[in-house]
């Protein structure tokens, strides 16, 4: 985040705990009631890790809640790794569904997906009792229906759609995953890319194409079309 300057860019990566007072905070920056947006938000810090977007849309808010208790001293590296990229891939497909990348079809063929698919068990690899949707529905009790089918999907393509579970399904299924595990790379590879050192260069990319065709290549489509 500070590498590429996004800390100046009101992106915060913080702790559940702190959250309302980032948000208390630019509401007094802002000249917005104090309180705004906190009881729409359900900052629920039993969650791993959510996307929050709040304030103005010329100068918004956004920031990246993990729990405290994410990562500890006695995990090895690559188990902290693990952790963080399941949390930040899981974020990255809210993203990707919120923006029109999937499709209404492909959106109905992950929700299928879900309904039936068992969860993998994280110690063994095999199916448990649970289906996608019927842990998202006890996760995020409190979200309406269409929430915790989205959260299902989000699961099930960080968790199966970056090698933990390579568990057959069907080719149509397989296809949609791939495409959002593509972007998802895609995405993270253009903000590893070496000409983008600092946000303003990123942004510059964005409005001109250059970040577009990237990401296109990066997901084997060819950027001359972009």
């Amino acid at each position: 985040v500070e590498r590429i300057g996004l800390n100046n860019r009101g992106l915060i990566v913080t702790t559940w705990d702190q959250v309302a007072d980032y948000i208390n905070t630019y509401n007094n920056m802002n000249n917005l009631s104090k309180g705004f947006g906190l009881d729409s938000a359900d900052y629920n810090n039993t969650n791993m890790g959510a996307l929050i977007s709040h304030g103005r849309k010329d100068n918004p808010l956004t920031i990246i809640a993990v729990h405290k208790n994410l990562i500890h001293p006695n995990m090895k590296p690559e188990e902290m790794k693990a952790v963080i990229d399941r949390v930040m891939n899981h974020e990255l497909v809210h993203a990707l569904v919120r923006g029109g990348f999937v499709t209404p079809q492909e959106y109905s063929t992950l929700l299928r997906l879900v309904r039936k698919r068992k969860m993998p068990d994280p110690k063994t690899g095999k199916p448990s009792s649970l289906t996608y949707l019927e842990f998202a529905a006890s996760a995020y009790a409190k979200s309406p229906a269409t929430g915790q089918e989205e959260e299902a999907i989000a699961e099930l393509i960080a968790i199966e759609g970056f090698g933990s579970s390579r568990a057959p399904m069907g080719s149509e299924s397989r296809g949609i995953v791939d495409k959002l595990v593509r972007a998802i790379k895609a995405i993270i590879g253009v903000f590893q890319d070496k000409d983008f050192r600092k946000f303003d260069d990123f942004m510059t990319s964005v409005k001109d194409g250059t970040v577009a065709k990237r990401v296109a290549s990066g997901m084997g489509i060819d950027p001359t079309n972009v």
